[in-house]
């Protein structure tokens, strides 16, 4: 889960979109659209090494072309700002990267820079909310937090939120299905013997009256328990539809 040239790195805690476990389900559910367009046309050809010069310097290395740095600093804050920030850190609402860090996703060479400022990116993740389901993604979500958080596993906040919601879905599930078994057997056995029944419908069949008020109370809860599950399947929050592609900015 290393990544390679344009596909992040998964396991190095350095997120475009926030890394959060909330911010990795979103992503898995409704995909990424990343777009930074190509500046040549509005730089020009010098304009390009300028800004190309002065990106390549901000995480602490020494830029290959010194003396195109303070231009290259004037075109940036006058081009890049408005998503790198003026301090080049990005911003993880809208995907930009962090440009001072050690992580470049289409390289880190002057090179490299030079032809992302020229020529943009544009990149793509797939939704998986039809493919895989909420569940699945919750769990995917999970795992995916859990490479860049070695101890994540340790921390069970998160997996409990999982477990807790499990079981409120399990518990409104069957103790309505408890309660209308009881009255439903209640009301039913209070107008027909189940000895009487038997007679009627199994008469081969030892049965005692104390038998049949548990086997109709089942068969009762049985069906509340159908009911309430349908109920809770037709309840269930809709999938996160993918949205509208929201233009990012790529190293």
């Amino acid at each position: 889960a290393r990544g390679a040239t344009g596909y992040p790195n998964l396991a190095d805690n350095d997120w475009l979109y926030g890394g959060e476990p909330e911010n990795i389900e979103r992503t898995i559910m409704a995909g990424r659209n990343g777009m930074m367009p190509g500046w040549k046309p509005v730089l020009g050809e010098d304009g390009v090494k300028e800004v190309a010069a002065y990106v390549y310097q901000l995480n602490g290395r020494t830029s290959p072309n010194p003396d195109l740095v303070e231009a290259g600093k004037e075109r940036f804050a006058a081009t890049c700002v408005g998503c790198h920030g003026m301090d080049g850190t990005g911003n993880q609402a809208i995907g930009a990267p962090n440009l001072t860090d050690e992580t470049w996703l289409h390289g880190g060479s002057i090179e490299n820079i030079r032809d992302i400022v020229a020529n943009g990116r544009t990149n793509q993740m797939p939704a998986h909310a039809d493919l895989l389901g909420e569940d699945r993604v919750h769990v995917l979500a999970a795992y995916v937090y859990s490479l860049s958080h070695p101890d994540a596993m340790k921390n069970t906040t998160y997996y409990k939120r999982d477990t807790r919601r499990r079981i409120h879905v399990w518990g409104a599930t069957l103790w309505p299905a408890f309660l209308v078994a009881g009255i439903g057997s209640i009301v039913f056995f209070a107008n027909i013997d189940p000895a009487t029944l038997r007679m009627q419908t199994l008469p081969d069949m030892q049965l005692n009256r104390e038998a049949g008020y548990a086997i109709g109370f089942l068969m009762f809860w049985a069906i509340g328990v159908a009911s309430s599950a349908l109920t809770t399947l037709l309840l269930r929050r809709p999938r996160t539809p993918r949205p509208d592609p929201t233009p990012r900015d790529t190293k």
